[in-house]
């Protein structure tokens, strides 16, 4: 159920890390001091350690690192059993010499891959209305065969896409999943540390998680229509079936009470004209697919553990607001998710900037073709077809890189100004 995680292991000293035999390092050096300069990177099967002076980390899929040790392949498709991660923590402690009890947790992926009697590119294209009252962030197609949805809040994401159709297998595969992408969102259901995902509990309030995040999404079986006989039902179908309608809701308390009102309405009519048949297979399959990979000698202890509220977390005041006589305290939130320029997704870039780079870029003309021709669109050359594809991608970086540092050099020349420029201010929003 674990995948994605990032692993903040700042204790451990340098020179320890550097000495793990198994670890594949590289630095950069200063062509005019001839200094070896800083992040230090390294590469353990699919995982990547980076170096810096005051900070450390682990980041990548704990899933595909258990079947690369195990001769399956850079791959995510198949089931990751509770004991499976056991094992795949075990051998990480051993290898780099963890303290789980002091190895923070930042980022987290959790989610299941199951099979449904459903093509998942039909029903999450004409079937999935909305999640949680919001259209997807993230729309996108796997060679235009998959459908890849992603809802992003504040502090988390969910996701859920036909894992069939990327994987390339022949199945009806579908995979909902939860990103954390905010470390106090895990903090609400008390995980914090690396050992905390080893007590089978806490694995369990995560499912829950997922299970309550998957019930919001909205699927309506027939979208036509003609099962429903009353007029007023008939018109609330059809009002409910309206994105639109969802995204008219405000943030208002009257507007969130007409919402949760109308949410009441709205699934009610699903329920009495049996429109619900896909929501309901979905999540039988869900939680029988959560069980099956969570087994443990105490699971059945656990299946009614009942999920632990999210607290409400106090924002951080913005700096401007901050007084001077305050120190500056580290906390560690994660890294840019998104180009700071196009918007896109940059969370895989080994190289910690704020921009996309070149490499990222090629790797949409074979992921996300769709965001590829988008950003061709916008920061191809002139002459463009003269140019080979690694030309190409080469030139759409420079001047993306360039934007940005125009936009850098903007908020340079501003900052002392009555208006200074907002921190977001030159970037596409998407």
């Amino acid at each position: 159920m674990i995948d994605f995680i990032k692993l903040l292991i700042s204790y451990i000293s340098e020179k320890e890390l550097i000495n793990i035999p198994c670890i594949e390092w590289s630095q950069e050096t200063n062509l005019v001091t001839g200094e070896m300069t800083y992040p230090i990177r390294g590469q353990y099967k699919n995982l990547a350690i980076i170096i810096n002076p005051s900070r450390k980390e682990i980041s990548g899929s704990l899933h595909k690192f258990w079947n690369e040790l195990n001769g399956k392949g850079n791959q995510n498709f198949d089931d990751f059993t509770f004991s499976d991660l056991q094992k795949t923590i075990e051998h990480l402690q051993n290898v780099f010499n963890l303290e789980p009890e002091k190895t923070r947790i930042e980022n987290l992926e959790y989610g299941v891959n199951f099979n449904i009697e459903y093509l998942p590119k039909t029903i999450l294209t004409r079937n999935l209305i909305v999640w949680s009252g919001i259209t997807p962030s993230k729309n996108l197609s796997f060679n235009h065969k998959g459908k890849f949805l992603e809802f992003e809040k504040t502090r988390y994401s969910f996701k859920i896409y036909d894992k069939g159709k990327q994987a390339m297998l022949n199945e009806n595969l579908i995979r909902i999943e939860v990103k954390a992408i905010r470390n106090e969102y895990l903090s609400s259901f008390e995980i914090n540390t690396f050992k905390d995902i080893q007590d089978p509990a806490k694995l369990q309030i995560l499912f829950q998680d997922l299970k309550e995040k998957f019930s919001s999404c909205f699927f309506v079986d027939d979208l036509s229509g003609e099962r429903i006989t009353k007029p007023k039902d008939r018109k609330d179908f059809f009002k409910g079936i309206n994105p639109l309608t969802w995204l008219s809701f405000d943030n208002s308390q009257a507007a969130r009470k007409k919402k949760e009102r109308f949410t009441k309405r709205f699934l009610h009519i699903l329920e009495t004209y049996q429109l619900n048949t896909i929501k309901n297979h979905i999540l039988t399959r869900l939680k029988d697919k959560g069980e099956s990979i969570l087994k443990c000698h105490k699971w059945n202890e656990l299946k009614d553990t009942p999920v632990k509220p999210i607290q409400k977390i106090q924002e951080l005041p913005k700096k401007s607001k901050m007084s001077q006589k305050e120190p500056y305290i580290y906390i560690p939130f994660v890294t840019f998710e998104k180009c700071i320029i196009t918007g896109v997704n940059i969370s895989n870039q080994k190289t910690q900037k704020t921009y996309i780079l070149k490499n990222t870029i090629k790797d949409l003309s074979m992921k996300e073709p769709e965001t590829f021709e988008e950003l061709k669109k916008k920061f191809k050359p002139a002459k463009w077809q003269s140019l080979t594809f690694d030309e190409l991608c080469n030139e759409m970086a420079h001047r993306i890189r360039r934007k940005y540092q125009t936009l850098k050099e903007r908020k340079l020349k501003y900052i002392h100004s009555f208006f200074p420029m907002d921190e977001n201010e030159g970037g596409t929003g998407a």
